[in-house]
């Protein structure tokens, strides 16, 4: 049995029960000689219509427009194909009665199409019909939209319009593009009008946008009609689907997800494409891949709220929706140095979780960090849009973090490392809640002379039992947790209160420097203002402190932090900006009179003795400094050399390892030890000048022999050159020196000449180390020369051979290098 028969055994069922309503009229065409004939007798038995009908083109009049079309098809596919067809139409016989009827066809004969009419419905008055397009328009389950062909609407049904959430009024004439909700592509829309225009229907589920921004699922239709020749309407019937979630589970069109309303996978993959192709030289892209915690109660509405939260966080740059309720979300995060990545990465899935709390329901975000995640970085452990998001798909379905945890890393040393970060954050959070925190005091002296001016007062931590951290990154994660302000109030009570003992063991004139980060969610005015009441309460003369402010974070909010900083000034308290230059310097922070101390930066000062940039920064600094009132501390000083570049700068105060490193109260050094210290270094510089003078005079830049050149070699060298001296060189070391006069001990008058002989010339290839003298002076490059005369009394025969202390060659002395050393030494 075909579709057709089935079709009619259908009908003919429907029919039966209906008690056989209308009668089944027969038909028949002849193609060739296009006569139509028909039980007449049934047919006046149904249709009021008198007037025979003889040809197949009278009875099409009583068809419309676009059934005609559709009917001269159905003839057509029937005589090409010999299958059996049927179609439905109105008959209309008066301007009042029409009859809904269904033909059958079948080809008999080569030229005879034969089949039934089926009268379905007959409608007698104007009365009925409307009574029924009544009934239809306005019901309560299906909006109804009929719209011209440019898509305009031309009138709507009332459940259309509360759908839509606009008066009746102001949808006629509005364009059916304004609910689109900007999900769809355009090849989306331009398929379904393709498919409209060509087969006159399309059904599907789309997203419309309600006029509060919110986007709805809706199931679509959309009928093409052509009720008379080149006019057309779009009738549209629609379904809201916004109780009926479930039919959408896991359903896409068009690249959406019709549930959640995110990118598929596909279309996901192709803007993480895009965006990652933006990446910065320090930032990089984290996916997310997040299966929530969800319960079986409401869970398509929970998909559908956390989906619509996704769209209002700004830390999630491209979104997407899986399937089996799993979100991918992609990141960004940023860093200054390498070394930094794992605190920015970590610190940018904790905002992003920050973002997602702030707009999604608490319940909505309790179930997501709940769940399972999965986490892959771009360029660590995924090469490619497609990596990142199929290994954070397999970090979240294996749990990598282990047993119990919900964050899993791809990349294991990521994982360790985030992990190690979350470990440190518990242990830094219990330390400063429990005041487990202590002191210790590092001295700043002054760089002219090595006094003990005063002490910084540093925080500790206590050894941490799961993991090794340095101070740094423990009080980097204190801010990152915004715990620095309870930080720095423990320190500063606790410095304050050993003060006294200080000035018991080095004396009543020295100072005191805390510290106070302003990188805190607090107010800043609150913090500074609590602060003062710390000094006032512990200090009887607050010109001893001095507070330092890190200025990086000073910048956003200085004129509101101008009057306390003012107040503080007034009870004496010194103001340093600490850390300069490393972060928003600007040379305006000194103009204002706040600050009366400067911090240079450790980065400036290691190594300053080698690198011309930081002395001509340092340099710079510290001359407006002066010029400007404010003294200049260096910071992070550790050897002698950059010590002693300070000094020629005029720099105030220095403070580092080169002295003493931060100790505890009680493990502080004799007062007298500064002093000590900085003669010491002093008469090492003293020395050191000494050394310097005498290595002036080292000549390095000369030629060498190798031992096995030839004799000819050197001859025609010092036939040249006859008052210079040459060393032989072997593996870095000096084996012996050749002059002119080793040369002619070898030589005789006639060679070179033609009278020379067969043993004559072979000497020229006698090697030099057979020639050399190996008897030569040789002193150490780090002598220390205090008087140059014994030294030469000491060592007459010259040159002077000068070699480390490996004993490789450096470069030599001559006689005449020194006379003429001597002679400027005594001009001077």
């Amino acid at each position: 049995m075909n579709i057709v028969d089935s079709h009619l055994t259908v009908n003919k069922k429907i029919i039966s029960k209906r008690e056989n309503r209308f009668p089944v009229i027969e038909w028949s065409l002849n193609i060739t000689t296009q006569q139509f004939s028909y039980d007449q007798h049934a047919f006046r038995s149904v249709f009021q219509y008198s007037q025979p009908i003889v040809t197949v083109s009278e009875l099409m009049t009583l068809l419309t427009y676009e059934m005609r079309e559709k009917a001269k098809q159905v003839f057509r596919s029937v005589l090409t194909t010999g299958k059996s067809q049927h179609f439905t139409c109105c008959l209309m016989f008066s301007s009042e009665e029409f009859v809904y009827v269904v033909f059958t066809l079948n080809l008999a004969k080569a030229n005879v199409v034969k089949g039934t009419m089926q009268p379905l419905m007959k409608f007698a008055n104007h009365m009925e019909i409307a009574n029924i397009f009544q009934s239809l328009f306005e019901n309560e389950h299906h909006g109804i939209l009929l719209t011209d062909s440019e898509s305009k609407i031309l009138v709507c049904n009332s459940y259309f319009e509360k759908q839509m959430g606009v008066k009746r009024g102001e949808l006629i004439g509005k364009h059916t593009r304004s609910f689109n909700a900007g999900r769809h592509s355009e090849e989306f829309y331009q398929n379904m009008w393709s498919k409209i225009h060509n087969d006159g229907h399309w059904s599907g589920v789309i997203l419309n946008r309600h006029p509060n921004g919110e986007v709805f699922p809706h199931e679509l239709t959309i009928q093409k009609i052509s009720p008379v020749k080149d006019k057309i309407f779009y009738l549209g019937l629609t379904v809201d689907l916004k109780q009926q979630l479930s039919r959408l589970m896991d359903t896409e069109l068009g690249g959406i997800d019709l549930l959640t309303k995110q990118p598929t996978k596909e279309k996901f993959l192709t803007e993480l494409s895009m965006f990652c192709q933006k990446t910065g030289h320090h930032s990089g892209k984290i996916v997310l891949v997040v299966k929530p915690k969800f319960t079986e109660e409401n869970f398509h509405q929970n998909l559908v709220e956390l989906s619509d939260s996704l769209l209002h966080v700004r830390l999630a740059q491209v979104t997407g929706y899986l399937e089996k309720g799993v979100f991918a979300i992609c990141t960004e995060y940023h860093f200054e140095h390498n070394n930094e990545q794992s605190r920015a990465i970590r610190s940018a899935i904790r905002y992003l979780f920050q973002d997602i709390k702030f707009h999604a329901s608490k319940a909505i975000h309790e179930a997501l960090v709940k769940g399972k995640i999965g986490v892959s970085v771009l360029g660590l452990d995924s090469q490619s849009p497609e990596e990142l998001l199929s290994n954070s798909t397999e970090a979240m379905v294996e749990g990598h973090a282990g047993e119990g945890k919900h964050l899993n890393f791809y990349f294991k040393s990521i994982h360790d490392e985030i992990n190690r970060k979350k470990q440190l954050e518990l242990f830094v959070s219990d330390v400063i809640k429990k005041k487990l925190l202590s002191v210790h005091y590092q001295p700043i002296v002054n760089c002219k002379t090595g006094e003990l001016v005063k002490f910084e007062a540093l925080c500790r931590f206590p050894k941490s039992p799961v993991t090794k951290a340095n101070i740094e990154e423990m009080i980097t994660i204190a801010e990152d947790i915004d715990l620095i302000a309870d930080l720095d109030h423990c320190i500063s009570t606790n410095a304050l209160k050993d003060l006294n003992k200080l000035h018991e063991k080095y004396g009543e004139q020295i100072g005191l420097t805390i510290n106070c980060s302003l990188n805190t969610k607090q107010d800043i005015t609150e913090v500074l203002a609590k602060l003062a009441q710390q000094i006032l309460a512990y200090v009887h003369t607050p010109g001893q402190i001095t507070i330092e402010l890190t200025e990086s974070a000073y910048f956003d909010s200085q004129y509101k932090q101008s009057n306390i900083l003012n107040d503080l000034h007034k009870i004496g308290v010194n103001i340093a900006i600490d850390d300069f230059g490393t972060g928003y310097s600007s040379f305006s922070y000194l103009t204002g009179g706040l600050f009366n101390i400067l911090k240079i930066d450790k980065i400036f000062v290691t190594d300053i003795h080698q690198d011309r940039n930081k002395y001509n920064i340092v340099k710079m600094i510290t001359g407006l400094s002066h010029t400007l009132g404010v003294k200049v501390i260096a910071e992070g000083v550790e050897n002698e050399d950059e010590l002693f570049v300070l000094q020629t700068l005029q720099v105030d105060y220095i403070q580092g390892y080169l002295f003493a490193k931060p100790k505890a109260l009680s493990d502080l050094d004799h007062p007298d030890y500064f002093v000590k210290k900085f003669n010491q270094v002093m008469q090492l510089n003293n020395n050191n000048n000494q050394l310097e003078r005498f290595s002036s005079i080292i000549k390095t830049q000369i030629d060498k022999l190798l031992p096995n050149d030839h004799l000819v070699k050197t001859y025609d060298y010092f036939n040249q050159n006859p008052k210079h001296v040459l060393p032989v060189i072997f593996k870095k070391k000096c084996l012996g020196l050749v002059s002119v006069s080793e040369i002619n001990l070898h030589i005789s008058p006639t060679m070179g000449t033609d009278a020379e002989t067969t043993q004559e010339s072979k000497k020229w290839k006698k090697p030099i180390s057979q020639l050399m003298n190996v008897e030569f002076t040789k002193l150490l490059n780090t002598i220390v020369v205090d008087n140059l005369a014994a030294l030469i009394k000491d060592n007459p025969n010259f040159p002077w051979v000068i070699v480390d202390d490996k004993e490789h060659f450096v470069g030599m002395i001559f006689k005449t290098d020194i006379f003429n050393y001597l002679i400027e030494e005594n001009s001077q």
